[in-house]
């Protein structure tokens, strides 16, 4: 599948978007006769593929009056953005190390792992519905981290 978007901006040189083999790039085209544009193609990462996909959203949103807009052309180009930014990997559990997974009474999946030194979590998978959550890990008797003292002040009474 290809798909073209011309971006307006710079009435010299028009920005224009393609999405072909699965890759989102972006190249320059003169905007008007006798304009010199370099012939550099560039393929857009993560970031550059939210900020079009949050622009594009906005334009989508918000059409402008004075422009002849294809809304339908948009719409399907912010579909097509929408499922490749959807579909980069999270890198939310990198760190992790993970260990036993089991599966609950419901039928879902439960995995445990550990973050850094002092916190353990669990993932769960319930038909599709995955849950996240965290709890930290006191330190046993004499290894814990000493805090100054505070002397409390009393809360005042109405």
């Amino acid at each position: 599948m290809r798909v073209i978007g011309r971006l307006r901006g710079n009435v010299d040189v028009i920005d224009i978007i393609t999405y072909e083999d699965g890759e989102f790039t972006l190249r320059f085209a003169p905007g008007r006769p006798g304009v010199v544009v370099p012939a550099i193609v560039e393929v857009l990462n993560p970031r550059q593929l939210s900020a079009l996909l949050d622009a594009l959203q906005d334009e989508l949103d918000h059409p402008p009056a004075d422009h002849d807009l294809d809304l339908a052309a948009l719409r399907a180009f912010v579909d097509v953005l929408t499922k490749k930014v959807g579909a980069e990997a999270s890198n939310r559990f990198e760190r992790a190390r993970f260990a036993g997974i089991s599966k609950d009474a419901g039928g879902g999946i439960v995995g445990h792992l550990g973050l850094g030194i002092d916190t353990a979590g669990t993932v769960h998978d319930a038909a599709g519905q995955i849950t996240f959550s965290f709890q930290v890990i006191p330190r046993p008797p004499g290894r814990s981290v000493r805090c100054p003292q505070r002397t409390l002040i009393p809360s005042p009474r109405h």
